[in-house]
């Protein structure tokens, strides 16, 4: 799969692979939005530190996530 800087992104799920997904997706120029059903003090260490890599954080749920106008979920 290719993404580029016109695409959105949504990750759901931020165990290892989806935090290794949304970083990808991210260097690849793409906007991304990562989420977890987990509230944010049950994420690990890696999912928190995805805010401060310019990745869109959403935790305990997906409530408020645009799955429509993502280009790829």
């Amino acid at each position: 799969v290719q993404v580029g800087s016109a695409d959105r992104v949504v990750v759901i799920g931020l165990g290892r692979s989806g935090v290794a997904a949304a970083l990808l997706c991210k260097s690849m120029g793409a906007a991304v939005i990562a989420t977890d059903s987990a509230p944010l003090d049950k994420l690990s260490p890696a999912a928190r530190a995805l805010a401060d890599r310019g990745i869109q954080l959403v935790a305990g749920g997906h409530q408020g996530v645009e799955l429509e106008r993502a280009s790829l979920s």
